[in-house]
């Protein structure tokens, strides 16, 4: 039976992108509060990304381990 993986070469790169998310700032904010009850997964922390041209946001939380 033939595989269907690919076979094994180089890496290619992907290719960049002209105008949006070309000038972009970042914030993390860290600190939340945790609820009480809740699971030792909650977020603690979110990563926030905007685009300055488009204006468009971008928000990923995540658990920070202390």
């Amino acid at each position: 039976m033939p595989s269907k993986q690919k076979k094994a070469g180089l890496l290619q790169s992907m290719p960049v992108q002209q105008g949006k998310w070309e000038h972009i700032c970042t914030k993390i904010i860290i600190g939340l509060i945790e609820n009480e009850g809740c699971s030792s997964n909650t977020f603690n922390s979110i990563l926030a990304v905007v685009d300055h041209i488009s204006s468009q946001r971008s928000s990923i939380a995540r658990r920070i381990l202390s």
